[in-house]
């Protein structure tokens, strides 16, 4: 079950709490851009490293994108998906797994394979 549905929860997710200061992203780039910055540590990247390239996946329109016009189109999906469709939904795939990823406590196991 995915945690987030929008990918205004998973920005609100992202932007707080986190190491530091709270962050407000208003495009689907900044969004990404720090979700890749997230994935890329090593809590996260010892388990997931599916969004290596996801920002040179999508194109200009979709990183140019306010969250809310993206969260209007995953909203209004059809069936038969836009290319616009699937790579918001990738966003959003991608911020379901890294964002957990990040939030979790560690192991004495994982940091062993963390430090490995």
């Amino acid at each position: 079950m995915s945690e987030f549905d929008s990918l205004e929860s998973a920005a609100t997710a992202l932007g707080d709490g986190g190491l530091g200061p709270d962050l407000d992203f208003d495009t689907v780039e900044e969004f990404v851009e720090t979700l890749i910055d997230t994935g890329n540590t090593d809590k996260v990247f010892a388990y997931h490293d599916d969004h290596l390239g996801l920002k040179d996946s999508l194109s200009k329109e979709v990183l140019e994108m306010t969250i809310d016009d993206a969260d209007e189109i995953l909203e209004n999906a059809d069936p038969e998906q836009s290319e616009l469709e699937n790579q918001l939904k990738r966003v959003l795939d991608e911020a379901n797994t890294i964002i957990p990823l990040s939030k979790r406590e560690l192991s004495e196991d994982d940091l062993g394979r963390v430090i490995n």
